[in-house]
C-alpha cells in the first residue's frame, strides 16, 4: 500500500449487506455464534449459545464475570458471527455488528427460555436448566447496525473459472482430512 492509496476489498471478497431471507435461516437454525468483544484493542471471542429475533435483536447467556460481558459493560459493544449453509448448499456467514448491554434480571428470564427452548428437548429442559442457572446469571441483548454475509459460493466459482479447472480438479487442489 503506497501513500494515499485507497485499497478496496476484492469483489470476490465482498459480502451482501442487510439481513437477507437466507441470512435469517442461518440465525435461526440450531447453530453456536460467535461473540467478539474488544478490550484495548485485544479482541476477545467466545462460542455461545444465541437467539435472533426480529428486529434483528441477538441474544445469548453468560456469566457475569466473564471477559465478554466485562468488555461489554465497559464498551456498549459487541460482533456476533454465524456460520450456517446457504441455499445452494456452501457455506453461508453472518456478521451483525452494533450495540451491547445486559438485561435486567425481570427481562432477562423470559429471554434465556426461549433461547434454551432453540437448543434444549423437552427431556433436558429440567436437568440442563438447573445447570445453566447456576452457570449463566445473566442475559445479553445485542443490537446491531449493521449486518453483512458472506457465501463460500462466490470465491468457489470464482475458483472454478480458472483456466487450470477441470471437473476434479477440487479434490486434487485442497487438503482435507482424507487426502493429508
Amino acid at each position: 500500500m503506497t501513500g494515499g492509496e485507497v485499497l478496496r476489498t476484492p469483489a470476490e471478497y465482498r459480502g451482501t449487506k442487510g439481513l437477507t431471507a437466507q441470512a435469517r435461516r442461518v440465525l435461526d437454525g440450531i447453530v453456536t455464534a460467535t461473540i467478539g468483544t474488544a478490550d484495548n484493542g485485544v479482541v476477545h471471542m467466545a462460542q455461545v449459545w444465541f437467539l435472533y429475533e426480529d428486529p434483528g435483536l441477538v441474544y445469548f447467556e453468560s456469566s457475569s464475570g466473564t471477559k465478554k460481558v466485562r468488555n461489554i459493560v465497559a464498551s456498549g459493544h459487541a460482533s456476533v458471527l454465524v456460520k450456517g449453509k446457504s441455499g445452494d448448499g456452501g457455506s453461508l456467514l453472518v456478521l451483525g455488528q452494533g450495540d451491547a448491554r445486559v438485561l435486567c434480571e425481570e427481562n432477562s428470564r423470559a429471554v434465556a427460555n426461549r433461547l434454551r427452548a432453540k437448543y434444549i428437548a423437552p427431556a433436558g429442559v429440567e436437568p440442563m436448566g438447573r445447570l445453566l442457572d447456576r452457570i449463566d446469571d445473566i442475559v445479553v441483548e445485542l443490537r446491531p447496525r449493521s449486518w453483512v454475509q458472506w457465501s463460500t459460493t462466490q470465491v468457489n466459482t470464482v475458483i472454478q473459472q480458472l483456466p487450470e479447472y477441470e471437473d476434479g480438479s477440487w479434490g486434487e487442489w485442497f487438503l482435507t482430512e482424507d487426502n493429508r
